[in-house]
């Protein structure tokens, strides 16, 4: 007779997935938003270093280069996405989901900040934290239930 799988186990498999998710989309957003400046100065880059070859290192100037444009915002959010990850490893861990769940407290009220001032790609996001904060209520409810009969 197959032995069924947990619950418990499933929601563990899904919030690790969503959070791999959230952290890829984030990733995209950050390097989507930064890749028609970044092929430029690879172009640019490319031509000054042509441009040395057929001078044989005689003439050519560095191309300036523009800095990453990654905001607080979006480092939070990946941050966030990353303690996610681990929080699935760690469920009886009561102080990591406490501090995971300040984190996404601040990254809830970010989402809506972003409502109202503007929306931004990384609200696709939003889903994958009503996810972890079930988690988060079952890894508590668990940890109670099973304190309890203790």
């Amino acid at each position: 007779m197959p032995r069924s799988i947990p619950a418990f186990a499933i929601l563990r498999v899904g919030v690790g997935l969503t959070s791999i998710a959230s952290f890829a989309l984030v990733a995209l957003v950050v390097f989507a938003r930064d890749a028609a400046s970044t092929a430029r100065e690879g172009a640019q880059v490319l031509g000054y270093v042509a441009k040395l070859f057929a001078t044989a290192f005689t003439e050519g100037s560095a191309p300036t280069t523009a800095p990453w444009r990654i905001g607080a915002w979006q480092i939070t959010i990946g941050l966030f996405s990353l303690a996610m990850f681990a929080s699935v490893f760690t469920p009886g861990s009561r102080w990591f989901l406490h501090t995971v769940a300040v984190v996404a407290t601040v990254v809830m009220l970010g989402y809506a900040r972003t409502v109202f001032t503007g929306l931004t790609m990384e609200i696709v996001c939003l889903p994958f934290l009503a996810a972890w904060f079930l988690y988060y209520s079952a890894c508590l409810f668990r940890n109670a239930s099973s304190g309890a009969s203790q």
